[in-house]
């Protein structure tokens, strides 16, 4: 018995788990807009920087201006083609999230506070 319920829940594992499609990986560019902070008493302006996103099999590199992490991801479903990508950050709680719509070869990221969204599309 207990042979059978750890077979069934190694199968639900493996069926449970998302995988990109093949035709959906590659490098998506985009532009993260330029925005303000607010640092007490005066408005500090930040100049818009240029994103890539590499998307692999195993990893994704993202690239932000200057700075470049390889880091694993986490994939969620959501209906053909359509995932939610997240990312933790290397040395920080941050979580980064990226939906991806691959019939639009585009990827929406979501801004962490105070960066705006920004979309990013698939370079062919």
């Amino acid at each position: 018995m207990k042979m059978v319920l750890l077979g069934f829940i190694l199968i639900c594992s493996f069926g449970l788990t998302a995988q990109i499609k093949k035709k959906d990986l590659g490098r998506y560019t985009g532009t993260i807009e330029s925005y303000k902070i607010n640092i007490g008493q005066e408005l500090l302006t930040v100049e818009d920087c240029p994103i890539e996103i590499t998307l692999n099999k195993d990893n994704l590199v993202l690239k932000i201006g200057s700075k470049k992490y390889t880091v694993a991801y986490r994939i969620k479903k959501l209906e053909r083609r359509s995932y939610i990508i997240t990312i933790g950050m290397p040395y920080s709680d941050l979580e980064e999230s990226f939906s991806l719509n691959g019939k639009n070869k585009e990827m929406l990221r979501k801004g962490l506070f105070p960066q705006p969204d920004c979309t990013l599309k698939k370079v062919l």
